[in-house]
Parts: structure tokens; C-alpha cells; sequence
């Protein structure tokens, strides 16, 4: 390639070297020079470079599709970063070259050269030009074309690399695209596509799963909810929604429920709230159900219609569950104040303590659930009156061929006990006639036992006729007729010996007469 001569310079001689260069480029392929943020492309070309990458291809246009472009800013240098032109002893950079050709902006315009060209950013060295240059449709047809630049740009005329083949930069692939380490048919930049995929390896796929290589991945705030590409969106993530959940709903208390927590689609959870189940209900499993009713099983009294939960066991209120069963404890014999704690036989639970039941041997009432010890006497004849020393028993209810009054003095006749009233004829079962226990044999009084003398008097009736009357005490009997009768004093059960005295008229005369005889036994008590 020929080399521009180092010796100083002049203008006319700088503006021939540039011109012989210009027309040197005007055959090189620009799309195969390797660029990035330090090396430049020419004037009309952009540096694009891909997503991860960092070298690009110039292109003439950029879409912008997934790459960077870089088009090199004012007083830039060179592709190969080598000075400017040692002309004229001095050292020219982009800004000073432009400003020699009569361009104060430096960015490079028309060289007054006779061949109207445009002048790119140039750098030139002591082995010639490193930047192409733009060479209008007007430039003149017999520029010379005799520019070797394949040792300037490494790799321009080598061959390029078919789509799947390893590369470093897009300036290695025909496509001029090396994404994922291979050349690929596209930019290739979406967050979920790749160009490496098995099988597919150099072609631009839309993937499943986390984003590939040095691509961001999916936010997620939650692991639940965490977002993968889907394989349908090439450049975004795909997250659950409402159909994932992040929590289940649980019990906040027997009460309450948390509400279940699902993902929002945007890689988060919703927020779970606290919700009272309301009045006869409680909280199991994450849900709100209906109480338990009395006998049912339980963990906590809020499970229970009672609000009692004894022993694992709903029970009403005040009892306790034993054995299975709900009981009171101040009532229950075999339960009596506490679990398994039983009353003996014949005795009753009452406030938690045993007691002794009625009829049941007892000392004082202290130990009786009546409170009552008392005590009772053999009754044979069932009259109400015992005899005897008596038994003591709690209870105010006898037992059978007992009773609670003593003082019987003939326990086998019914009829004799203390304060019978009636009188007998005949003596009791005990040969007694002390019916009324007094220790006495009382006759009864059959009526008077002498009557004195009577004696007889006239009384003038109401019609005026004359009858006798008796004045001497006795019972009179009938009209007309007096009488007094007595009684001889016998013993009980014996025969009765009754006397009378009458006062009779006749003929205007009153006299007595008399009459005795058996008047029936003599009863007593």
C-alpha cells in the first residue's frame, strides 16, 4: 500500500493526499469495518452495534432496531486511533485538519479540490489514511481506485462467518450480528429472545424461561410470582396473575381468617386482610364454619355453640368433660369435684362433695345431702310408734317396719299406741286395756253411778194436766214419765249392772219404782 511521505508539507500537497486517498477508499466495502466507541465509522455511516456486544458494523442507515449506534463526535480521530498528519511540522487532529481545508466547525466539509468530494474525519499517518471517504455520486468517474486498505482494516477482506458460527464481534459475521457469542440473522436484543438455542443456534428465537445471557431478567418481588418469558413476547416477560397463589387463606385467629394472597401480574402479591367469620362461626383450615354443638369434638372454647371446650369436648356451660362424657362435678356421683373422683355406694354428689343419701347410717346431719340425721324405731304393728332404742339414719322417711316416733306399748296391736282416744271392750294383744300407752287401764264412763233418793212431784203441764217430775237430779225420760239410772262400777271387759228409778202418776198420785239389769261390757283405754 503506499505510504504518504513524512516530509513537511504544504497545503496543496495535504489536499493531494487527501484526495488520492479518498479515491483509494471509494472501492472499500464500509459495511465490513469494525467499529465501536472509540474507533469511528465514516462521514454517513453509523457504528451499530448489538445488545451485549462491544463492536458493530458500519451501516449506511439504523433503524434502531435493539442496537447502539455511535457517530463520532467533533475532533475526533481516526477508526485505529493512530495521530493525525505530521504535515508542515505540525500534529493535526480532525478539528485542525477541517480548519486547514477552511472549515471552522470541524466536522468536515467540501474540500475545495477540484474533484468535489466530501471529506470524512481523516486521520493520516506515516503509512497512510485509516478512515474511508465518502465519495459523492458527482466525484469525477476517473478518480484513481488503486487503495489497498486490507492491512488498515484487519479482518475487511477475510472471509464471513455463516449464521451460527462463534464470534466476538459482528465484524467477524455476514450478517453483522454476533449476539450470544454466534452470528445471528438479527439484532436479537428482546428481553426474551436469544440466538443460541439448541437446535437454533443463529436464528433469532423468542424463548420460554428466564431471559438468556447477559439480557435483565424478570422482576419479581415474590417467588411465586416470579415472570418468564413465555415464548410468544419477545421483548418482555410473562408473570402469573390472580390464578397463582402466594398464600392460602389461613386462620388469623379461631375468629378470624386471613384472606388468600394471589399474584397481580406484575411479579408482586396481593395483600392479604383480616375478616371476622362472624357471629356463630369460627376459623379452621382457612375457612369460617359453623360452631360445634355440645359433644362434639374442639381445640379451643370459640369452636363451641357453648363457648365451653372441656377436655376436648363441647360442654355446656359448668360441666366438664370425663371420659368422654360431660358431667357437672357438684352433681355428678362418679365425677364428684373433680375427674374419676367417686361418691361410695349409697352416697350423693352435692357442690363438689360427697354426702351421705337418705337412709344411709349417719351420726350427724353434717354428713346427709338432706342435712337431717335422724332416727328411727321398729314399727311391727305399722301403727306409727316403734319400740326400741332406734338406728340413725339420714332422712326424714323411715324405712320399711320403722318409724320415727318411739313409745308404742304394744307393738303388735295397731289399735294401742299413745294418744289413741278410743275405747276397747276387750284388751289388746299385749292382755292390756292401756290402749293410749299411759300406763293407766281408763274405764270409760258409762254415766252416773248413784242417783240419791229420787222423789216425785207434781208439775202441771202446759195442758193443765198434773205429772210427775223428778227433781232429785236424775235423767227424766219421756213425757209424764222420770226416771234415774246409775251404774255399778266394774272392771274393763266385764259386765255393766245399771239401775233406774222412775216417777210414775197414777190416780193423781206420783210414786217411784225401779229396774235393774246388764247394760253391756265396760270398755276401757
Amino acid at each position: 500500500m503506499p505510504t504518504l511521505l513524512r516530509p513537511r508539507l504544504g497545503l496543496p500537497i495535504l489536499f493531494a493526499a487527501v484526495a488520492l486517498w479518498a479515491g483509494c477508499f471509494r472501492g472499500a466495502d464500509i459495511s465490513k469495518i469494525v467499529c465501536n466507541q472509540t474507533k469511528y465509522c465514516p462521514s454517513g455511516y453509523l457504528c451499530a452495534v448489538p445488545p451485549g456486544q462491544t463492536q458493530g458494523r458500519c451501516e449506511r442507515s439504523w433503524d434502531g432496531g435493539g442496537s447502539e449506534a455511535f457517530a463520532p463526535p467533533d475532533g475526533a480521530v481516526g477508526i485505529d486511533g493512530a495521530r493525525a498528519l505530521d504535515g508542515a511540522g505540525l500534529d493535526l487532529t480532525v478539528a485542525s485538519f477541517d480548519q486547514a481545508l477552511g472549515n471552522a466547525d470541524g466536522v468536515g466539509s467540501p474540500m475545495d479540490t477540484g474533484v468535489g468530494m466530501d471529506v470524512s474525519p481523516v486521520d493520516v499517518s506515516a503509512d497512510g489514511p485509516k478512515l474511508a471517504i465518502d465519495s459523492p455520486a458527482d466525484s469525477p468517474a476517473d478518480l484513481p481506485m488503486v487503495a489497498d486498505v486490507s492491512a488498515d482494516f484487519p479482518g475487511i477482506d477475510a472471509p464471513l462467518k455463516a449464521g451460527g458460527a462463534t464470534c466476538k464481534s459482528g465484524g467477524e459475521c455476514a450478517s453483522t450480528y454476533c449476539v450470544d457469542g454466534v452470528c445471528c440473522d438479527g439484532l436479537c436484543g428482546g428481553q426474551c429472545q436469544a440466538c443460541a438455542e439448541p437446535n437454533k443456534v443463529g436464528t433469532c428465537t423468542t424463548v420460554s424461561g428466564s431471559p438468556r445471557g447477559a439480557r435483565t431478567g424478570c422482576a419479581a418481588t415474590q417467588p411465586a410470582c416470579a415472570g418468564q418469558c413465555g415464548g410468544t413476547l419477545p421483548n418482555q416477560c410473562s408473570y402469573p396473575a390472580s390464578e397463582t397463589t402466594c398464600a392460602a387463606a389461613s386462620c388469623s385467629s379461631d375468629l378470624a381468617v386471613n384472606t388468600a394472597s394471589a399474584c397481580n401480574g406484575a411479579g408482586a402479591c396481593t395483600a392479604s386482610s383480616v375478616v371476622p367469620c362472624g357471629s356463630g362461626k369460627y376459623c379452621t383450615g382457612g375457612a369460617c364454619v359453623a360452631q360445634i354443638g355440645n359433644g362434639g369434638s374442639c381445640q379451643s372454647s370459640n369452636q363451641c355453640t357453648s363457648g365451653n371446650c372441656s377436655n376436648s369436648l363441647c360442654c355446656a356451660t359448668g360441666q366438664t368433660a370425663c371420659g368422654g362424657s360431660c358431667v357437672s362435678l357438684s352433681t355428678s356421683s362418679a365425677n364428684c369435684g373433680s375427674c374419676d373422683r367417686a361418691c361410695a355406694t349409697g352416697s350423693s354428689c352435692s357442690g363438689g362433695s360427697c354426702y351421705l343419701a337418705d337412709g344411709q347410717s349417719c351420726t350427724t346431719g353434717t354428713q346427709c345431702l338432706s342435712g337431717v340425721c335422724s332416727t328411727f324405731y321398729v314399727d311391727s304393728d305399722g301403727d306409727g310408734y316403734g319400740v326400741g332404742t332406734g338406728i340413725s339414719q339420714c332422712g326424714t322417711t323411715p324405712p320399711s317396719g320403722y318409724a320415727n316416733k318411739a313409745g308404742d306399748c304394744c307393738d303388735t296391736d295397731a289399735n294401742a299406741h299413745p294418744g289413741q282416744t278410743a275405747t276397747f271392750s276387750t284388751a289388746d294383744k299385749c292382755s292390756s286395756f292401756d290402749y293410749n300407752c299411759d300406763n293407766h287401764e281408763t274405764p270409760k264412763s258409762n254415766g252416773p253411778t248413784n242417783c240419791g233418793t229420787p222423789s216425785c212431784v207434781y208439775a202441771i203441764s202446759d195442758a193443765g194436766s198434773p205429772t210427775c217430775a223428778y227433781t232429785g237430779g236424775c235423767i227424766c225420760i219421756g213425757t209424764g214419765t222420770d226416771a234415774c239410772t246409775y251404774y255399778d262400777t266394774v272392771a274393763c271387759g266385764t259386765y255393766i249392772t245399771f239401775h233406774s228409778t222412775f216417777c210414775q202418776g197414777s190416780g193423781g198420785q206420783c210414786y217411784t219404782s225401779g229396774q235393774s239389769g246388764p247394760a253391756g261390757l265396760q270398755e276401757c283405754n
